[in-house]
């Protein structure tokens, strides 16, 4: 999991704060399903800890200036054998920048891109190799998990 931390990538401090609650949302849910999760969430690394300590990292994250492809290349570097990587990110992030960082990745690792436009309609596609998700509102987020990752 790479929750993207620059502000810049946001719409507003609402759709940072919605993509916040959406990484944190899916990794509970695979925590829950007893998977091993490794989280890159602007400055912070969690990896392989419970739910608590998840969560008190996501309470935590702040803007940063991070690229996305150095969050990619931390996941990588700390989860050599991801199978599945879920980027977070806001709308304003272009697709060019994104294949970018997606290619911090091997090609057995399926990536699944979040992109939080609030108020926007919710998508499902699939864009150069990778599914990319659009979560127009929050209670479309299972729904879009269950198309990008389990689809």
């Amino acid at each position: 999991m790479v929750l993207d931390a620059r502000s810049g990538r946001y719409a507003d401090e609402d759709a940072f704060e919605a993509a916040v609650v959406a990484a944190a949302s899916v990794t509970v849910r695979a925590l829950r399903d007893e998977m091993d999760v490794t989280v890159i969430a602007g400055d912070h690394a969690m990896d392989r800890v419970g739910i608590a300590h998840t969560l008190d990292g996501y309470s935590r994250v702040q803007p940063v200036e991070l690229s996305l492809p150095e969050l990619t290349g931390r996941l990588a570097s700390l989860a050599p054998t991801t199978s599945i990587a879920l980027i977070v990110t806001g709308a304003e992030h272009p697709f060019a920048q994104l294949r970018r960082a997606t290619a911090q990745f091997g090609p057995s690792v399926r990536v699944v891109v979040l992109r939080v436009a609030l108020q926007g309609a919710s998508s499902a596609t699939s864009v150069h190799g990778m599914t990319v998700l659009t979560l127009g509102q929050l209670s479309d987020l299972p729904r879009l998990i269950g198309i990008g990752v389990l689809g």
